[in-house]
């Protein structure tokens, strides 16, 4: 797992880390399940969110797996609208990053898949705000 700005300039890890780390994340795109040691896993601190990798070097977000298999989606998402923000971004090479793809129908096959496979997806601010 990688802390980076985008240009993939190394940052200081936050406290939690490690709790991040030893989670598994599963990519929204590919919906490939990787280790959070994995290093095509990246975490920009600016936008808050964790992205896979890919070979195109497209990143396409990441939702944590918690220990009881939920699906974490950011305070930012929405199932109920299918809505993943920030859903897949490449790097401008200038320190910026542009956002590609169709949101919604990415979002909605995102979702749809989880409902399919009988996976339960939580909003982050809920489960933090609730439990």
């Amino acid at each position: 797992m990688n802390c980076v700005d985008y240009l993939l300039h190394e940052l200081p890890h936050f406290d939690y880390w490690d709790r991040f780390v030893h989670l598994s994340y599963i990519c929204h795109e590919c919906e490939k399940i990787l280790r959070g040691e994995h290093r095509d896993i990246y975490y920009f601190p600016r936008k808050d969110v964790f992205f896979h990798r890919h070979s195109d070097d497209v990143y396409y977000r990441a939702f944590a797996i918690m220990e009881d298999g939920t699906i974490m989606i950011g305070g930012i998402d929405s199932e109920e609208e299918n809505v993943i923000q920030d859903h897949a971004i490449i790097l401008d090479k200038k320190g910026g990053c542009e956002h590609i793809g169709d949101l919604r129908l990415s979002s909605k096959r995102f979702f749809e898949s989880m409902r399919r496979q009988n996976r339960k997806v939580e909003n982050t601010e809920i489960r933090l705000r609730f439990r």
